[in-house]
């Protein structure tokens, strides 16, 4: 979800054409262990070159698709998370804390593609912005409730165990909804 230039500049609520992130589903759950497992990956250097090539540009081509839809929908500036590129010495928790950021600070609606439930930044953002108070909605508009997304984790968390990957981050992120709906005050996400 980045925005050049003036969009990037401006904040929530002030002006008109505030952006809109499209959030992506690069994943990092159940598809990370079928991928390495059904391509026989062995070295990292492998996996990620493979990844890169069999997961993230199919993402990012149609996140592209996503954007042009929801600036035609919308009227409205949209951070485009594709723009962004790789970042070489960022980790996921680079990337998640960035997009935090980018969330509470200029958007008033996050949408979210097919499948962002099975993404562990995906679903931080989904977090974020619910904890924000901003607008969260699937790619066809419609609002993602706290309990579709509570839902909708948990079968992800299910479907991880199932194939033996670790849950953790989800697990957590769960928790965290879990005490907003309590109404206790959340404590801060780590990875």
């Amino acid at each position: 979800t980045h925005e050049d230039g003036a969009e990037h500049s401006r904040r929530r609520g002030e002006g008109g054409g505030t952006p809109i992130p499209a959030r992506h589903v690069m994943p990092e759950g159940a598809e990370f262990g079928t991928f390495r497992r059904q391509n026989r990956v062995a070295t990292d250097a492998d996996y990620r070159s493979e990844r890169a090539e069999q997961v993230i540009r199919p993402n990012r081509e149609s996140i592209r698709a996503l954007v042009a839809s929801v600036r035609r929908q919308y009227n409205s500036a949209v951070i485009d998370p594709t723009s962004v590129g790789d970042l070489p010495a960022w980790n996921q928790g680079d990337y998640r804390s960035a997009w935090a950021k980018i969330i509470e600070q200029f958007a008033h609606t996050v949408v979210f593609a097919d499948g962002w439930h099975l993404s562990n930044g995906c679903a931080y953002e989904y977090l974020v912005a619910t904890k924000a108070g901003i607008k969260t909605v699937d790619q066809l508009g419609r609002s993602i409730t706290g309990s579709a997304a509570r839902s909708l984790i948990t079968e992800s968390i299910d479907e991880l165990k199932s194939l033996d990957v670790s849950a953790e981050f989800l697990r957590g992120v769960l928790e965290e909804l879990e005490s907003l709906r309590g109404g206790a005050t959340p404590l801060p996400i780590f990875d």
